[in-house]
């Protein structure tokens, strides 16, 4: 894993822990807490989906570059 990508991993991690210590923080019901951890996750998913999605177009343009420049 090179430096870019471990830095986005960890980058992920840190904001997902910081997002549930957050709403496990908070002063909530059981009930309450639990959807609004469901809703951050979903939230959370989708944006690690488009974040995935992103870095495999941006590989596959740098292999095509690559390709290309090699012949």
């Amino acid at each position: 894993m090179d430096k870019k990508n471990a830095y986005l991993v960890g980058l992920i991690a840190a904001a997902a822990a910081g997002l549930i210590a957050g709403l496990l923080l908070a002063p909530k019901k059981g009930a309450e807490l639990r959807k609004d951890i469901k809703e951050k996750a979903d939230e959370f998913s989708e944006q690690l989906k488009r974040v995935v999605k992103k870095g495999k177009e941006k590989a596959q343009e740098a292999e095509d570059e690559f390709q290309h420049a090699i012949g």
